[in-house]
């Protein structure tokens, strides 16, 4: 039987953290990264070291907030999905009426399966670039579709491909598909936007007020500077240099953005839209008064 309950990530966290049956090693989750704003993968074992917990040796899965995890994945395979409400752990939701232990027993069968789609789906895209080639010439064909070429090469496009935003509720294998890049992340949308470890200049330096000897007796405080464009960031808004630092390379692609793109730009972009809205709001105020006094 399949339940169409909403299966909460923390419960499924729990299970797998107190069920001896489980090994808890073989599990990560996918979660969003509010500095980077990418996801990323985290076994679940991982101790806390970087968010603020009143808990002591609180693991990592447990001390992010819960909107923020999107997948939980024995080894490889996708065992608790939010956007696909896919519950293989308990059986419900979408998961088609398998627990985790049956995904366990059958994980080799498995990923047989996707191996060989793998394999018939990188068939299909060399197909495709051989009548490509023969139809548009190899020159022309290379010219427009080399990128395609090329990741075929690096191990085909197909097993890597994101999953589209309106997938169906119900899609029966979601597993299948790997997981897709934050849509906000500046590094995706222009390729110009990249910090290279070479182009940086990092310091280190002691920070200063609330805070305590944490903050005035340590060096804290990020100094970032990107020496093509001499554009420079500074950051101390934690007691964690770790967190600083993430957060000083945010803001360095801000400035990025900004240099690169002008009004088109994600912060020109969000303030027009903002300034837009406000007319608009402004507008439909107006009317509002002149409607009040034609009655």
């Amino acid at each position: 039987e399949v339940f169409a309950i909403n299966v909460p990530v923390v419960e499924v966290l729990r299970r797998i953290k107190w069920d001896e049956s489980l090994p808890s090693a073989s599990f990560s989750i996918q979660y969003l990264d509010r500095i980077t704003e990418t996801l990323l993968t985290c076994p679940f074992d991982n101790p806390n070291e970087s968010v603020k917990s009143d808990t002591p040796g609180e693991l990592f899965v447990f001390a992010i907030p819960e909107h923020r995890i999107y997948e939980v994945l024995y080894k490889e395979r996708v065992v608790w999905d939010r956007d696909g409400r896919v519950d293989r752990v308990f059986g419900s939701m979408n998961g088609d009426g398998v627990t985790i232990m049956g995904v366990m027993e059958g994980y080799e069968d498995w990923e047989r399966e996707e191996e060989e789609l793998r394999r018939l789906m990188l068939v299909r895209q060399k197909e495709a670039i051989r009548i490509m080639e023969a139809v548009l010439g190899s020159d022309r064909e290379s010219e427009r579709y080399g990128s395609s070429r090329n990741a075929i090469g690096a191990g085909g496009l197909f097993p890597t491909t994101h999953r589209p935003s309106n997938t169906p509720v119900g899609h029966s294998r979601p597993d299948r598909y790997t997981r897709r890049p934050y849509p906000n992340n500046l590094l995706a949308q222009n390729p110009k936007i990249e910090l290279r470890d070479e182009d940086l200049e990092e310091k280190f330096i002691r920070g200063s007020g609330a805070g305590g000897q944490k903050v005035n007796k340590t060096s804290n405080r990020v100094v970032l500077l990107h020496k093509p464009t001499s554009l420079r960031v500074e950051c101390q808004d934690t007691r964690s240099l770790t967190q600083n630092r993430k957060i000083a390379r945010k803001r360095l692609l801000q400035k990025l953005d900004d240099f690169y793109n002008g009004e088109e730009s994600k912060s020109a972009v969000k303030g027009q839209a903002k300034s837009e809205k406000k007319a608009k709001n402004k507008s439909k105020k107006k009317q509002r008064q002149k409607k009040k006094l034609k009655q």
